[in-house]
């Protein structure tokens, strides 16, 4: 990443790529919360929601 900002693009900092991905899915969030799906929280992102301590294999449904 950093070669490509010493080359000239616009790659964003990581602070800023947080930003993006904070803001995204807190329009998810509120996208779902409408049809009262439980969003998780993801701490990483200060996004609060359902805490989310293990999740099983068996009850992810795959999405092609």
């Amino acid at each position: 990443m950093n070669h490509a900002r010493e080359a000239g693009l616009a790659v964003l900092s990581y602070e800023e790529q947080a930003e993006n991905w904070r803001v995204a899915m807190a329009r998810v969030r509120a996208i779902v919360e409408r049809w009262g799906i439980a969003f998780p929280a993801i701490p990483e992102l200060d996004l609060e929601g359902v805490p989310v301590d293990f999740i099983d294999p068996e009850d992810i449904i795959p999405v092609f």
